[in-house]
C-alpha cells in the first residue's frame, strides 16, 4: 500500500512540474513573439480599452501573456484567459483587433474558430484545443500566423490595393 501511495505522490509531483515548465515556456515564447512582432507583453493585464462583454468569453477570469500593440493602424492583441472560476475551467487563447468581423474571419483558417464582437473588438478563439498539458491554448506558432495574417490583411486591404479593411 505505501508502495502506491509513494508512486502516486511521485506521479502528481512529476506531474505539477511538466505543467509549471510547459506555462512558463509558453510565456517565455510570447514574450518572444511579442518582441518579433513590436508590441508589448502585458503580462496578465488587459488594456482597459478592452472587454469581452456580450461574448461566450465573458465569465473569463484569469488572464495570462497578453501581448498588445498597433501595426498598419490596426491595435491587435493575444492572451490566454481561463473561463470560469473553478481550477479545471477551461483555457483557451485568444486573438482580438479593432477591425469587423468579417477582416478577421478573413484571416481564420482554422473552420472551428469562433468569431466575436466586444464594443470595438472583433476576437477569434477556438473552442476546444489538443494539447497536453493545458487543454484550449493555441500553440503559440498559430498565434503568430494569425497576427501575421491579420496584418498584412489590414496593410494591404482585402483586394491588395494598399488599404484598410476598416
Amino acid at each position: 500500500m505505501l508502495a502506491w501511495a509513494n508512486f502516486w505522490l511521485i506521479s502528481t509531483a512529476v506531474l505539477g512540474l511538466i505543467v509549471v515548465v510547459a506555462v512558463r515556456r509558453r510565456s517565455a515564447a510570447m514574450r518572444a513573439l511579442a518582441a518579433r512582432r513590436g508590441l508589448s507583453y502585458l503580462g496578465p493585464t488587459l488594456p482597459k480599452s478592452f472587454t469581452l462583454k456580450d461574448t461566450s468569453l465573458q465569465r473569463a477570469t484569469s488572464f495570462r501573456n497578453v501581448i498588445e500593440g498597433e501595426r498598419h493602424g490596426v491595435r491587435m492583441m493575444a492572451f490566454d484567459c481561463r473561463i470560469g472560476a473553478a481550477k479545471n475551467s477551461p483555457w483557451r487563447t485568444v486573438i482580438a483587433a479593432n477591425v469587423d468581423e468579417e477582416t478577421l474571419r478573413a484571416t481564420a483558417v482554422n473552420p472551428e474558430l469562433v468569431i466575436e464582437s466586444s464594443s470595438n473588438w472583433s476576437i477569434m478563439h477556438q473552442l476546444k484545443t489538443f494539447s497536453l498539458v493545458v487543454p484550449g491554448l493555441m500553440p503559440v506558432s498559430e498565434v503568430e500566423g494569425y497576427l501575421s495574417a491579420l496584418s498584412s490583411r489590414t496593410r494591404f486591404g482585402a483586394s491588395g490595393q494598399g488599404r484598410s479593411l476598416r
